[in-house]
């Protein structure tokens, strides 16, 4: 029951402290976070790029990797890589899903 008690705690010190984040802090956070992502999906376009013969879109690429991000936070077991690769699959008709 201890441990009960002690994650309780913790639990509502989160709640009574998370009205004293800063929103300068939190948007500069934000920004290098999302800042990340596109250069990561950037770069994995570039390397679909490498290996595919015909042009491969920016948008759908950030797309479809964002989205997996996205639902990788959310599932368990890398479920958004699943997703990454069956959107980027629709932006790159031709290609084989190896």
């Amino acid at each position: 029951m201890n441990s009960l008690q002690s994650f309780w705690q913790a639990t509502t010190d989160f709640g009574q402290h998370i009205t004293e984040v800063r929103f300068d802090a939190l948007f500069i956070a934000v920004g290098f976070t999302l800042a990340n992502l596109i250069l990561r999906a950037s770069a994995w376009r570039l390397i679909l790029q490498a290996g595919y013969p015909e042009r491969v879109r920016w948008r759908s690429i950030v797309g479809a990797y964002l989205a997996g991000a996205g639902v990788n936070s959310i599932l368990p077991a890398r479920g958004g890589d699943v997703m990454k690769i069956y959107l980027a699959h629709r932006a790159m008709p031709k290609a084989a899903y190896t």
